[in-house]
């Protein structure tokens, strides 16, 4: 089963599946998020500490990655807080949560990977 998903539009979510999917297997896309995920959580090398230490510390990196997520639909369109449609010419991404994430998350995701962390900021 493949599933397309959109916050604007069926026909968005159909396109989104078409492109971002296609007819790539679901081990293609497996192999392909799992490199993705490697090449991101390895830029953080843990020297030290137990097992259960280092798993507990990769896990809540993964989990720092999760969020802002992308709302943007891959043609651009988005639903913006006005409940429009829009398209800006940018992706656009949830908000980070703003419990004090600009002192230490937002921090770190820039450090980690600057092009996604601006790509999230600037139009």
């Amino acid at each position: 089963m493949k599933i397309g998903l959109s916050f604007v539009s069926i026909e968005n979510a159909k396109e989104n599946l078409e492109k971002e999917i296609g007819n790539k297997s679901f081990e293609a896309i497996r192999s392909a998020a799992r490199s993705t995920w490697e090449n991101l959580l390895s830029k953080v090398d843990i020297k030290g500490g137990t097992n259960k230490q280092r798993e507990i510390f990769y896990s809540s990196l993964y989990r720092s990655f999760l969020w802002p997520a992308l709302r943007s639909d891959v043609n651009g369109d988005f639903t913006g807080a006005d409940r429009k449609k829009a398209n800006t010419g940018f992706r656009y991404y949830t908000e980070p949560s703003l419990w004090d994430t600009y002192r230490n998350k937002d921090v770190l995701l820039s450090l980690l990977s600057p092009t996604w962390h601006w790509t999230l900021l600037s139009p």
